[in-house]
């Protein structure tokens, strides 16, 4: 996440960050030098549609932050 901070040079934007061992997924957030981690981790196995909501959510926040970025 801090690679990608820095490859975009851009602090300001959201970098978000997906751990998973296939069958638990946890998520976080890096915005300037803040992380923000989700305490809970969300398993496929348990709620298959609650993880595609929230990677539908983290892809659709990901093409906004890219189309800002290249109008500035």
């Amino acid at each position: 996440m801090i690679a990608a901070q820095k490859f975009n040079r851009n602090t300001d934007m959201d970098i978000f960050g997906i751990v998973t061992t296939g069958n638990f997924w946890q998520f976080g957030k890096l915005r300037k030098n803040i992380l923000t981690m989700e305490v809970i981790s969300f398993s496929a196995v348990d709620n298959l549609q609650k993880l595609f909501n929230i990677l539908n959510w983290i892809i659709i926040v990901a093409k906004k932050n890219i189309a800002l970025s290249v109008n500035i």
